[in-house]
């Protein structure tokens, strides 16, 4: 069964972006066929993310009807497929919002799992993405302005009647400031399903020009993903016990960096 899922978020800055990346190369990594769509279309940047250098069909032009999603579709080394926006200024200004669902079902069709990155806050950008979507993930950080511009976002959602799976709760470090699980599921009124620690491996994996999850397997936030997406899949995630070193050539570019 085909299935997508938009991942938005109340501002940006809060992880939202790494989200979708990492849930689609976790979910890819169970060896089902992802694509993951740029639907941020005012400010893209899954682009910076997975390092595309040539993008000679965009999401853009699909919506303009000047190409078809097909031809959109590139695939990261990762195994992802993947749509990206333009960002181009003038492409920016001519591409019509008011199709951004329509295209997001279609382009659904192409795999079994559609993870859709959103653009950050209530505007017609992102009310047009949700509208193409099975269900969305809401990030938050464990903060109450972020947990309260998420809030916004879950009753954004509930007027359109879209389900919400729930909160994704990301850059946690148990700091004595942050909100706990119990606060912000009493807050948002809906589930926290997964806590994602802060981790520096995925600045190191956005270095790399790829997914933290693909990058640094064994990372704590790597795990976290997989075991999101174990859940959705409805399989069961051991992480392995050899810890880091299984990510080879990656944990040695890590170090590296670390020492810089």
């Amino acid at each position: 069964m085909q299935k997508s899922i938009g991942i938005f978020s109340g501002k940006g800055g809060v992880g939202k972006t790494v989200t979708a990346i990492s849930l689609a190369a976790a979910i890819n990594g169970f060896g089902r066929e992802v694509l993951l769509i740029d639907a941020n279309i005012t400010s893209p940047n899954m682009f910076t993310y997975l390092g595309s250098p040539h993008t000679p069909v965009t999401l853009n032009d699909v919506i303009r009807g000047n190409k078809s999603i097909e031809q959109a579709v590139q695939e990261h080394p990762s195994g992802i497929k993947t749509i990206y926006s333009s960002i181009s200024f003038h492409d920016i200004k001519q591409t019509d919002f008011a199709k951004l669902g329509e295209v997001i079902r279609e382009a659904s069709k192409l795999a079994e799992f559609t993870i859709v990155d959103g653009a950050p806050g209530q505007t017609d950008e992102s009310i047009e993405a949700m509208k193409g979507v099975n269900e969305i993930m809401v990030v938050a950080n464990p903060d109450l302005v972020s947990v309260t511009d998420a809030l916004r976002i879950i009753q954004a959602a509930d007027e359109l009647g879209i389900s919400i799976a729930g909160i994704v709760l990301t850059r946690v470090a148990n700091a004595s400031h942050e909100m706990d699980v119990k606060n912000v599921e009493q807050m948002t009124g809906h589930k926290v399903i997964v806590v994602i620690p802060e981790d520096e491996t995925v600045k190191f994996a956005a270095k790399l020009r790829s997914p933290v999850t693909y990058a640094y397997p064994d990372s704590a936030v790597s795990v976290s993903y997989k075991r999101l997406a174990a859940s959705m899949l409805g399989q069961k995630y051991e992480p392995s016990v050899k810890g880091r070193d299984e990510a080879g050539v990656f944990t040695n570019l890590f170090e590296r960096f670390k020492a810089k």
